[in-house]
């Protein structure tokens, strides 16, 4: 197995890229900001990426979804209890256990910025396999950060857990919840 993180670039709190997971077959886990879609694209593109996991519906994990998945020509697959976060992405308020300036960040990005309409045709729930898209990897529902926040287990000794941890001074559960 091999998992190339494209997640960080220095800048700052929510500069969220991607993640592409290899065996034998490929998944991009979330889309980040807009300006990572290039340098996804050109990895997706070699790694052979057939399926777009988003691991939760908010605005820094799935910017860059419609163009990837007409580019790349495959489905993007998110649990159904944020398909609501795609039309409104205050559908679910948001609290912060602490962080009160991530929190006024984050609403503030989910007012100002946009994305590209996208329907997911692929549904992710609990115990659900990637093996049809190439990669031993389970889906485990991890509600709090959004009422659909998901990770996967890759091959039963790694964990991806989108924003249901959050590595701000260190490592921890997320602090904002819906």
């Amino acid at each position: 197995m091999e998992i190339t993180a494209m997640a960080h670039d220095g800048r700052g709190i929510g500069r969220h890229g991607g993640m592409v997971v290899f065996v034998p077959g490929a998944v991009l886990v979330d889309t980040g900001y807009t300006g990572y879609v290039e340098r996804l694209l050109d990895t997706c593109l070699g790694a052979g990426v057939r399926l777009i996991v988003l691991t939760h519906g908010h605005l820094d994990h799935i910017q860059n979804t419609a163009l990837l998945m007409e580019r790349l020509g495959v489905p993007a697959a998110l649990h159904p209890a944020d398909l609501g976060l795609l039309t409104d992405q205050q559908s679910q308020p948001l609290s912060a256990q602490a962080g009160g300036l991530l929190l006024s960040l984050s609403r503030h990005s989910f007012q100002t910025q946009a994305f590209l309409p996208f329907t997911p045709t692929v549904e992710l729930r609990e115990g659900d396999s990637l093996a049809p898209w190439g990669v031993d990897a389970r889906v485990l529902e991890l509600p709090g950060h959004t009422a659909g926040s998901i990770g996967l287990d890759v091959e039963g000794h790694s964990l991806i857990v989108g924003d249901a941890m959050m590595n701000l001074f260190r490592p921890g559960p997320s602090c904002l919840c819906s």
